[in-house]
């Protein structure tokens, strides 16, 4: 059993979205957490980016003694939208070569060395599993293989409408959850400590409501932070020097954002009266919400760095230019209409890792800034039509 078992735990008569920084840091603290475990959608979150830096910082877990798992449907399921995604790119990618090689005159033997050189030959679900493989070597995370013991249990789950399972015709999709969260119980009851799983799905939350091993949190920052808890006024010193507009941490996360803003590239939407071909041009950084402190976690440290991860809130003004065209009555070619400039202000929420020396020494700048690529956006511009 936990060391914890002998205090009173009144957290786990509420639900968990409920449980305090406090409650969740004294299970740290007591040794009490065995192991942590990432669903689905926080992968899916970061796109699927077996190299961010978020996703790395869980090796952590194992340094302290806690177990770093995932259910093998969990590992199924994220490995297939890797394979999902690639496998779609890899359409995309050999249509947009072909295309660019007969613009340019070039020999198809050119487009053959272009896709060799950039692997587009190679085996998409090899090339997921050798990541994969990779990222559990690097994280020392563990699959549990197999499914629950108590098979009696999740067929009492699903008809008497036990989360995750929910009251909605389509809930046999949920079976992959419910056998995820039903490894993960029985792994706590087999170690006799708790699972700390992050996950920001509601059924996962309102199954842990009444677990006995499952604990939810749905922050993966915030589950690293809760290793770092002694580092936190380092950590509140850099965010200091991030709100102070003359401090070089401001200068150097601008630039970061700066960064990423040159290479943002979102899917566009619009409707017309008219057919149009619509083409990105560019977005302008307009406005930086403070950072609130109390969202910041520390993801690492050590005698030198403080590494924090947050979130930053922009509005930023998107342009993108609109071609017009009309089919031809008689030969039913397109013929061009104009074209006009769009402008579009959206809110954006860029998670940001910020690396800080623990001691500024007159130094007031970043040791390094990294803005974590999340899913691809898609921007909207509403009605368009050309200038008559």
């Amino acid at each position: 059993m936990p060391a914890s078992s002998k205090v009173a735990r009144p957290w786990k008569d509420r639900l968990v979205p409920d449980l305090s920084q406090s409650e969740l840091q004294d299970l740290i603290d007591e040794a009490d957490f065995g192991a942590m475990s990432l669903d689905t959608n926080v992968f899916h979150k970061l796109n699927y980016n077996l190299e961010s830096k978020l996703l790395r910082e869980m090796s952590q877990f194992p340094n302290h003694g806690i177990r770093h798992l995932v259910t093998d449907v969990v590992a199924g399921e994220v490995r297939a939208h890797m394979i999902d995604s690639q496998d779609q790119a890899k359409v995309e990618l050999r249509a947009a070569l072909r295309r660019f090689v007969i613009a340019r005159g070039l020999q198809k033997t050119e487009r053959d060395r272009i896709g060799s050189e950039i692997g587009l030959d190679k085996d998409v679900e090899e090339a997921v599993f050798e990541r994969w493989l990779e990222f559990a070597g690097a994280t020392d995370l563990e699959v549990l293989g197999g499914t629950p013991a108590d098979g009696d249990a999740l067929v009492r789950m699903y008809f008497s409408r036990t989360p995750p399972f929910e009251a909605r015709a389509d809930k046999k999709h949920e079976f992959p959850d419910a056998i995820a969260l039903l490894t993960l119980e029985a792994a706590g009851e087999d170690m006799g400590k708790y699972v700390l799983a992050v996950s920001n799905d509601g059924g996962w939350k309102l199954f842990a409501s009444t677990s006995k091993w499952v604990v939810i949190i749905d922050d993966p920052k915030a589950a690293v932070g809760l290793l770092h808890t002694a580092d936190a006024i380092a950590g509140e010193r850099a965010l200091a020097l991030l709100a102070d507009e003359d401090a070089g941490m401001r200068d150097d996360v601008d630039a970061a954002i700066g960064d990423f803003l040159d290479d943002y590239y979102p899917e566009i939407e619009a409707e017309s009266y008219m057919d149009f071909n619509a083409d990105f041009e560019g977005a302008s950084l307009v406005d930086v919400e403070p950072v609130d402190p109390s969202s910041a976690s520390v993801l690492a440290s050590d005698t030198e760095t403080v590494t924090l991860a947050f979130d930053i809130h922009l509005i930023v003004e998107m342009r993108a230019r609109f071609i017009f065209q009309v089919e031809d009555a008689v030969d039913g070619e397109a013929v061009s209409f104009g074209a006009r400039e769009v402008t579009k202000s959206q809110a954006m929420v860029l998670p940001v890792t910020l690396v800080a020396l623990r001691t500024q020494d007159g130094s007031t700048g970043a040791v390094s800034v990294n803005i974590e690529q999340g899913r691809p956006q898609t921007v909207n511009f509403g009605f368009v039509e050309p200038k008559l």
